[in-house]
């Protein structure tokens, strides 16, 4: 008995499929338990789809196909060809970041010498081939790739269709570092790989070619654990077509088609227990075994979200740019994040506005007064509203709680969130995260420092006056009208980022909670990388959009020209990653609100 390959897809959404009719090729998008045609093409027979990925970075998806011996992708309507094979032996074994540049890259092997070769692309073009070794017994055949160590290198599995032997390659890029042999198995097939038990390391998923028992091998760096039987074992009318987070709860799900009549559902998976989700809408589609390729999706913790920023990682890939070298450390929270990288190649947040929702900011500092933003349609203290946005006078920003000009600090919260995020780079003090960005004094308090002041106004504010991004390191009680007004910011291409505050709960509060939306939530590191107990943790949603930064003995500006050390809270955290938004807009500034989300989620490291 055999079985088909699980399909797999690499987009956004790695839960995503292709299906074909008899007349058409489509694809599907899983969505609230069910199956979401997103797009049709006309079936030939000739004709594969390969991989759906967003190969150019520029927020849309691209496809691409094989056509007999060509190569190309399909972008927005158009036909953009890569390559055009003269050896049909030479087969796709998977596609994804061979060589941790950030661009997915083609595996291949030769089905008749056995020589594995590695395309390395850049976007839609490729950029060199080469063949890194030859396995010439072609009873050994790549059975799955993933990043098994957990080192960031995607390595190789191996199975021996005669032997039944079984192998780990572990990689370094595309070179080989060593092979590790583990059990030999006879009378299973390898369906494929994915976190099973939530402890973040990729396990084995087998099925028995006489029984239909479903078996998991608990993989622990490259050695084996525990094996589990499922309590279930289907009949060979299923097969498993699909491995995903189907039901978006941080583990793999198994995705089953009734090859008769089409019937398709999922067993969520849960601590290796399942429970049976039916989908509907496939109709007479049937999900297709197509090249598989490796989806290379960050990866989430319920308590630290999708880890630490790394500033380098996510600005080169804003500009497509290969990894930057390292560069001394001027602070242990700035060189945490691999912040001077980005300096040292000319980021600085230069021309990026950054909206501080706080309790006002004493402009006067002489860290801060340089990089303080100014409206350029209003004329100082005439009392008109020259630039007719509604607000008279408005010439640094607005006090949303007392409904006038007064900024100042009416405590030390806001002063010291704004030093971290663009405090000069003038031999003095601190040096903040977008040193060259310019700071929007938004004030929601009154004079008793009671935050009273209307959030949703000053939210709208900041969109409608420049700010690429906006900090808010405070909680607010949740309404429509403030969820509309993030969502406004969304829509206008602006981040909002978020404190996850110090309750040490369970989840985001609010408005950080709605990063599973709009925005990014942030939670608190400590010197050693460790997740403080004060900080909220990310949550069990995986939509939940949560990294870490410092957040704990932290120096920072404070009024009265001076600067204070011992700092702590998500207050502080958020403030770099607002810092980091601005150092990825100002080396892009056509970035969109979901890729920046989805470049800081990518990029972020695993703690713990």
């Amino acid at each position: 008995m055999s079985f088909d390959k699980p399909a797999w897809s690499a987009i956004a959404n790695p839960s995503d499929l292709i299906a074909a009719n008899s007349n058409e090729l489509s694809w599907f998008s899983i969505a609230e338990n069910r199956a979401v045609n997103r797009a049709s093409y006309v079936l030939d027979r000739n004709t594969q789809i390969i991989d759906i990925y967003d190969y150019d970075r520029d927020g849309n998806p691209d496809l691409l196909w094989r056509d007999r011996q060509s190569y190309y992708f399909l972008t927005k309507g158009q036909r953009v060809d890569l390559y055009t094979v003269s050896d049909l032996n030479w087969q796709i074994e998977r596609i994804g970041d061979l060589d941790g540049d950030r661009d997915r890259d083609i595996l291949w092997r030769n089905q008749r010498s056995g020589e594995v070769a590695f395309w390395r692309l850049n976007a839609m073009s490729l950029e060199s081939s080469q063949i890194t070794t030859t396995i010439s017994d072609l009873a050994w055949q790549i059975a799955d790739v993933q990043d098994y160590d957990n080192d960031g290198d995607l390595d190789l599995f191996w199975r021996n269709d005669r032997t039944h032997e079984n192998a780990f390659w572990q990689m370094n890029g595309t070179t080989l570092e060593r092979s590790l042999y583990i059990d030999s198995v006879a009378g299973w097939t390898l369906e494929g790989s994915g976190d099973f038990n939530g402890d973040r390391q990729f396990d084995l998923l087998w099925r028995n070619g006489q029984s239909g028992q479903v078996q998991i091998w608990q993989i622990n760096g490259m050695s084996v654990g525990k094996k589990s039987n499922l309590s279930i074992a289907p009949d060979f009318s299923w097969d498993i077509k699909g491995l995903s987070d189907y039901n978006q709860d941080g583990t793999t799900d198994i995705l089953w088609q009734q090859s008769t009549t089409g019937a398709a559902g999922y067993w969520g998976i849960n601590q290796l227990q399942f429970q049976t989700v039916t989908l509907l809408d496939f109709g007479n589609f049937r999900i297709q075994s197509f090249e598989q390729s490796y989806a290379p999706s960050p990866s989430y913790s319920a308590s630290f979200g999708y880890g630490l920023v790394n500033a380098a990682i996510a600005v080169a890939t804003a500009v497509k740019q290969a990894p930057m070298t390292s560069v001394p450390a001027t602070s242990w929270s700035i060189d945490m994040l691999n912040i001077p990288e980005v300096w040292a190649r000319g980021y600085t947040g230069q021309g990026i506005t950054i909206a501080v929702i706080d309790s006002g900011i004493d402009i006067t500092h002489s860290d801060l007064k340089s990089n303080i933003w100014t409206n350029p349609g209003e004329i100082p203290n005439n009392g008109i509203d020259d630039d007719r946005n509604g607000f008279i006078d408005d010439v640094n920003g607005w006090n949303f709680s007392l409904n006038n000009n007064d900024i100042s600090p009416s405590s030390v919260h806001g002063t010291a969130v704004s030093g971290v995020i663009a405090a000069a780079q003038n031999n003095v003090g601190i040096t903040g995260v977008a040193y060259s960005a310019k700071l929007m004094p938004l004030r929601v308090t009154n004079a008793q420092d009671n935050w009273n002041g209307n959030l949703a106004r000053a939210i709208r504010y900041a969109v409608d006056n420049g700010a690429r991004v906006i900090n808010m390191s405070l909680w607010w009680t949740d309404s429509a009208e403030l969820r509309e007004a993030i969502a406004y910011a969304a829509s206008r291409n602006v981040i909002t980022v978020t404190a996850a505050l110090n309750e040490g709960a369970s989840q985001p509060s609010n408005p950080a909670s709605y990063a599973t939306q709009f925005g990014i939530a942030v939670g608190a590191v400590d010197r050693d990388r460790q997740l403080t107990a004060f900080s909220n943790r990310s949550g069990s949603n995986p939509k939940m959009n949560y990294v870490l930064a410092p957040g704990q003995d932290i120096e920072t500006t404070v009024p009265g020209n001076s600067y204070q050390s011992g700092w702590w809270g998500t207050s502080l955290a958020a403030p770099y990653v607002s810092g980091v938004v601005a150092l990825m807009l100002s080396a892009n500034p056509t970035l969109t609100h979901d890729q920046v989300r989805q470049i800081l989620m990518e990029s972020g490291n695993a703690i713990g």
